[in-house]
Formats: structure tokens, sequence, C-alpha cells
């Protein structure tokens, strides 16, 4: 069985988007805001030494947000030893370890970092190709660990 997970920066999040989706029985995992208003429901157990500080079931207390995301999200809090840094995302999948939703996220950070030192991707190539292709486009992966850019604009389900 084959499962879709977006992944994406703070810049894209967009609740109405992320809602459609969970409506299309696809995975998220987006890094989020400071400035997102959640309510939490559920702490779930963590295992400190592996970096992660917080696994919380939540909701959004915008009511903006909360009438186009209704339903519960998932925060998970990491904190990245190497860069010193707190790192929060915020997904739909509610499946996976929290640690595993960590890695997911560093998965695109790597493959973000691939292409910025890539050699055979100069800028006048980017350039040539800046209609069908944008540095820090959403990444679209899967459990058995391909990751690719994602193209497309909008997510159609039937």
């Amino acid at each position: 069985m084959l499962f879709l997970t977006f992944v994406m920066d703070r810049g894209y999040v967009d609740f109405e988007r992320l809602y459609l989706f969970t409506r299309c029985s696809a995975f998220f995992v987006v890094r989020s805001k400071e400035n997102i208003l959640l309510g939490r429901r559920y702490s779930h157990p963590v295992d400190r030494s592996s970096g992660v500080r917080s696994d919380h079931t939540v909701i959004l207390t915008a009511s903006e947000s909360a009438k186009v995301y209704p339903d519960a999200l998932r925060r998970v809090t990491y904190f990245d030893l190497q860069n010193q840094k707190r790192l929060k995302f915020l997904t739909n999948n509610f499946f996976l370890p929290a640690l595993t939703i960590a890695k997911i996220y560093k998965s695109r950070w790597m493959v973000e970092l691939f292409f910025e030192s890539s050699t055979w991707c100069t800028l006048s190539y980017v350039m040539q190709f800046q209609e069908t292709f944008a540095l820090n486009r959403p990444l679209l992966g899967s459990l058995y660990g391909s990751v690719r850019p994602c193209i497309a604009q909008r997510l159609l389900c039937a």
C-alpha cells in the first residue's frame, strides 16, 4: 500500500489546502508557524532522548482556520541538536511515530540542500525551466523513501 505524504515548509501553511489533502486521503507534514493558535486535546508520551520534545493532538482555535480545517491535527516538537533549533511540525498522520514525522521533514530538508549544492542544476538551467519548476516547492514522497518535487498547483480528488 502506498501512502502519499506532502512535505512543506512554513510558507505553505494553508489550512484550506491542507484539509483538501486530508479529504483526499493524503498525508502532510508541514513546519508550523509560531502564530498559529492551537488548543491541546491530548499529550502522548515521547522518548526525549530521541530529540522529540512533545507529541500532541491539537485543534485549531482561530475561527477562520477552524472553519476550513475542522479536524484534529498532530503537533510534533523536535529539538535539532546539531543546529540547536526547536522545530514544530503539524501533520494529519496519527499512525507514524513522532520521530518518524521529524525524519520525514528532515528528508525534505536534505533534498532541498542537494538541489542548492548540485552542480548540474545551474542558475541558467533553473531559469530556463522556471515555468514548470521552482525551488522550495512542496515535496511529494512515500513511505518507501522516494521524494520528488511536486509541480502540480492543485490537488484534484474524485
